[in-house]
């Protein structure tokens, strides 16, 4: 199956022709392992085998054996059940945040998504920056649901390795915090810029059902001005097949969107301002906040903007809820996440619910995708909950929220952190100092 967490054995990315790429791979455990080889031709002669080596003799030479091959490493098709369907083992269909770019919301929530086979997954445990955590699991039909979120907030740019373990089996990635002007909130949909409407107003449910994969509006046309309205562009006629005016697309690497890591990823390009494409969701009830993953060639200090803006369309009405806004990012497909402001600058609370259609409206710059945050509610101020004197002479501090504690002999300070100080903090006073002040720096 299509473990997103399967390790990678080897690559070659590259032009060349016909000649052998080795992998050396170590297997400590004999057993039975699905391997898939992913095997793409740009043009000119296509050929692909797949072989084992011995080890050199002597004069250095070495004999390649076909996989399957008299003396070689045998192979199998998997297993059928009675209906001639594989018997697979668990594996993880999605994960998030994903690993190939910087996008994750830093609230640091880990998802992960992970199918029964033959037998239901689990023992599961998972690993966490490093720490063993207890993260929430759900079971929903034969797929189990694993939710981490750490009490504290994240820093900006903080990247996070993080390890599941499901029965004998260890996966792990790691992922990065977005910085710059990161989503403080959990993401809780998405919509790709590629999965437009189609025929006329018409959408795939498949693409509200979140951790979505992507790819659901394949070879799809659609209908001009409903689903979308823009000028033909002849160059890339990727994915959307037979739409007219033709829309450009270009495969893009970012797979991130901070819930889950997508499989199918274009980018719309050749972007010209006023360009529309429609979006019709059926949103999970909430107060959103909304960001576009938006890119541009120029330099961030060449005075060029990304930019666009997002409208809710109900009974033929536009009601124009912000827009989008940033430096140039210093590439095409180099997405940074742009939030939906106001005419002040302040960031938009959209409330969606429901069976819904939203339409971005281009500015500049490619344009990727679209996210839709939770905010939930702000960090807790740290604040003292309690001063206790022991009978012992000692005292007792108590506080709550992220913070450090510092002291100072004065208010005007110097103001000086405490060592290792955690609440609840017991200290005894130092007799020469007969007042010390106390405060909560929050981190």
């Amino acid at each position: 199956p299509r473990d997103r967490l399967a390790p990678l054995l080897g690559i070659f990315n590259g032009g060349r022709g016909a000649s052998d790429t080795w992998f050396v791979v170590n297997v400590p455990q004999p057993g039975y392992y699905p391997i898939r080889i992913g095997y793409y031709e740009g043009g000119g002669g296509a050929n692909c085998e797949f072989f084992s080596l011995t080890e050199p003799d002597l004069a250095g030479n070495v004999t390649r054996t076909l996989v399957n091959d008299t003396g070689g490493i045998e192979a199998y098709q998997p297993k059928l059940d009675a209906n001639g369907n594989p018997i697979l083992t668990p594996y993880i269909k999605a994960f998030g945040p994903g690993r190939n770019g910087a996008n994750a919301p830093l609230t640091g929530t880990v998802n992960v998504w992970i199918e029964d086979g033959a037998t239901a997954a689990g023992p599961i445990t998972m690993k966490y920056d490093g720490v063993e955590v207890t993260p929430t699991i759900t079971k929903d039909g034969t797929t189990t649901h694993v939710m981490y979120k750490p009490d504290a907030l994240l820093a900006e740019g903080q990247t996070v390795p993080v390890e599941i373990t499901i029965g004998d089996r260890v996966a792990s990635w790691s992922f990065t915090t977005e910085t710059g002007d990161p989503p403080t909130g959990d993401v809780a949909f998405f919509i790709e810029a590629e999965d437009f409407n189609y025929n006329g107003g018409q959408s795939k449910p498949e693409a509200s059902v979140m951790p979505y994969l992507g790819g659901a509006y394949s070879g799809l046309g659609a209908v001009s001005p409903t689903d979308y309205d823009r000028a033909s562009e002849g160059s890339s006629p990727l994915y959307r097949i037979g739409e007219d005016p033709q829309v450009p697309m270009n495969r893009n690497g970012d797979n991130d969107r901070g819930i889950t890591e997508v499989e199918v990823n274009l980018k719309i390009g050749w972007i010209a301002e006023g360009q529309t494409y429609v979006y019709t969701r059926d949103f999970p009830q909430g107060e959103y906040n909304v960001w576009a993953g938006l890119s541009h060639g120029d330099a961030p200090d060449s005075g060029t903007m990304v930019a666009g803006s997002l409208q809710l369309l109900e009974g033929g009405t536009a009601t124009d809820l912000g827009t989008f806004e940033a430096p140039a990012t210093g590439g095409w497909g180099n997405n940074d996440l742009v939030p939906l402001k106001d005419a002040n600058g302040q960031m938009v609370t959209v409330a969606l619910g429901g069976t819904q259609t939203v339409q971005f409206t281009a500015g500049n710059g490619d344009f990727d995708y679209l996210l839709f945050t939770l905010p939930g509610a702000p960090p807790e101020a740290p604040r003292f909950t309690n001063i206790q004197k022991n009978p012992d002479g000692s005292i007792t501090i108590e506080w709550t929220g992220n913070a450090v504690l510092e002291s100072a002999p004065t208010l005007q300070g110097p103001w000086t952190e405490v060592p290792g100080a955690t609440s609840p903090f017991t200290f005894t006073p130092d007799p020469a100092q007969p007042v010390l002040f106390g405060r909560l720096r929050a981190q």
